[in-house]
């Protein structure tokens, strides 16, 4: 599973363009590290990811907005560690929000 920050709301906005993404030598496994989300090319990638993500902590506190290839628990394993956050509320396309 991909996935990448694109909004972060509890800092200095250090953490946008973290994430699990392809590993640029074209292995099919990726790694942890940051992309320039102003490069057209990255921003078209991100915008391709199906899924949306919002990760909350348990006081309802809306940490990360994000980005995903599916719907999963990578991004928020990686916040819970991190920051505390404890749920993902998630959508594809105009679905409605669910809490993953």
């Amino acid at each position: 599973m991909y996935w990448v920050i694109t909004r972060d709301l509890i800092g200095t906005g250090d953490r946008v363009g973290l994430g699990f993404i392809p590993s640029l030598s074209g292995e099919k496994h990726g790694t942890h590290r940051f992309i320039n989300l102003c490069d057209p090319d990255v921003k078209a990638w991100v915008k391709s990811l199906p899924v949306e993500i919002r990760l909350y902590d348990d006081d309802d506190i809306l940490y990360y907005e994000g980005r995903a290839s599916e719907a999963g628990f990578d991004a928020q394993d990686w916040a819970e560690r991190n920051d505390g956050v404890t749920y993902t509320m998630w959508r594809s396309g105009d679905a409605d929000w669910e809490v993953l």
